[in-house]
């Protein structure tokens, strides 16, 4: 094991300094392919707000303040453009990138640092989350380090390895609570590894005891926030196929890819050397999300498939491992190529949030069309802050006819005198004043009858495009 952590060449620095770049640049791309959507201008709102605004904003949420502390920041040092705002979550995401060669290098070899970090260069959907202004990238970056820094420690049981275990596990804690099931798997694997050895295995207890310690001022936030989750939530009961599109966007991206990531995962385990730190990172990628799956077929709400993306680093640690044996350079050599370029293919074909790109469609109709004077409605949220954040010809205004506005609708940074009901609504019903509605239809509180409503008094779909519909009554 000493011999296998070396120094690292310049030809290597070189190397690693290539990929990184070469990843970069796609995120930066990416970043600049759509404008933000929903989660994003929420993420940024929140963020505008003052410190004390803030921490009551995150009182009705169900997430750690992290993020946005750290997006509030950045936007302070570089501004609110689409694109700089989504280099915090681009430089989260090449930062996981260089943990896995790292990682990959010290456990498993050069090979399999130079293959990871190819791998999550291209993949599509570690692309895609690694420029979204959400918590995503950050999430995976302090699973990863942690788990890196445990297999360290572990190993090598270095002092620095122990504090980066510790701010690792506390930033994602503070970051997504999600985290703490991972941190849960590390921490038995570590007791079962150093159980022979009582002084160690005392340490090790010693250093997780440190992370719930800086845990502890959240701890009243984070009870009043899972008790928020289980009375509303947005997450529905997973099905077959959502483990069948995990499985996909998992391995990057195309379903006839599942059977090959499997056999390269499988490979990782051939060698007696490799087989230790292998299983650590298959038990980081299957415990959690099956406690997660689990619980959410028992009512707790925690599953969605977007939130298990933050193991895709891991998943490419243990490919990288199967393809870098030595004895099967050639074989290894073809399945890395079609990994890339198949890879590659589908962020060329890929097209942006489809979200953000059709609501500013529907923005430019309303700029178009829409005459002085004339009322703007949004049949849902998602609509009404996009056209708040970009503009519209007038300031919109939610129709809202379903209840109790729930928190994931952004109740935290949604105006009241903004929405519209009751006798509001009853006043458009009755007059003959012209109005323009824009409808989204999304996976949180249906608008249909916000549609069938504006149906009744008139109003006409004069622009559709996908799941964005344009309405107007004149």
């Amino acid at each position: 094991m000493e011999a296998r952590i070396q120094p690292v060449t310049r030809r290597e620095w070189a190397f690693v300094a290539v990929v990184l770049l070469a990843a970069a640049g796609l995120r930066v791309w990416e970043a600049s392919r759509a404008p933000l959507w929903f989660d994003e201008i929420y993420t940024l709102w929140v963020a505008r707000m003052s410190w004390p605004e803030l921490t009551r904003a995150l009182a009705i949420d169900i997430h750690p303040p992290l993020h946005y502390a750290i997006i509030k920041l950045w936007r302070g040092a570089f501004g609110e453009g689409d694109v700089a705002l989504r280099a915090s979550s681009v430089v989260a995401g090449v930062a996981s990138i260089a943990v896995a060669m790292g990682f990959a290098r010290d456990a498993f070899g050069k090979r399999a640092a130079g293959i990871v970090g190819v791998l999550l260069a291209v993949h599509t959907t570690h692309l895609s989350l690694s420029q979204d202004l959400r918590f995503y990238p950050w999430l995976s970056l302090w699973v990863w380090l942690a788990v890196f820094a445990a297999w360290r420690w572990v190993t090598f049981g270095l002092a620095r390895d122990a504090v980066l275990l510790i701010a690792a596990e506390a930033c994602g804690l503070y970051t997504q609570y999600l985290s703490a099931l991972a941190f849960a798997v590390i921490f038995a694997w570590g007791l079962f590894v150093l159980w022979s050895d009582p002084r160690r295995a005392r340490l090790w207890l010693g250093l997780h005891v440190a992370t719930a310690l800086l845990f502890a001022p959240l701890l009243a936030t984070f009870v009043a926030q899972v008790m928020r989750n289980s009375e509303t939530h947005w997450i529905r009961r997973p099905h077959p196929e959502h483990l069948l599109d995990l499985a996909r966007r998992m391995s990057f991206g195309a379903l006839y890819l599942v059977p090959v990531v499997a056999a390269c995962v499988a490979a990782a385990f051939t060698r007696r050397e490799h087989r230790g730190v292998a299983m650590l990172i298959v038990i980081v990628l299957v415990i959690p999300t099956l406690v997660t799956l689990s619980l959410t077929v028992m009512g707790a709400h925690l599953f969605t498939v977007r939130y298990q993306y933050y193991l895709i680093p891991g998943l490419c640690l243990l490919v990288a491992a199967g393809l870098s044996h030595a004895k099967w350079r050639m074989l290894s050599s073809a399945v890395t190529l079609l990994l890339i370029v198949a890879a590659a293919r589908l962020v060329i074909i890929r097209p942006p949030n489809q979200e953000s790109s059709r609501i500013l469609e529907a923005r430019a109709v309303l700029f178009e069309r829409a005459l002085p004077g004339e009322a703007i409605l949004c049949a849902d949220t998602h609509t009404l802050l996009a056209l708040r954040h970009y503009g519209a010809p007038s300031p919109p205004r939610l129709v809202w006819r379903a209840g109790p506005m729930p928190y994931y609708e952004g109740t935290a940074v949604i105006d009241p005198s903004w929405v519209l009901r009751g006798e509001q609504l009853h006043a458009y019903s009755v007059s003959e004043a012209p109005f323009w509605m824009v409808r989204l239809r999304h996976g949180g509180v249906s608008s249909l009858r916000t549609a069938g409503w504006a149906y009744s008094i008139g109003a006409r779909v004069v622009w559709e495009r996908d799941s964005l519909t344009v309405w107007h009554r004149d």
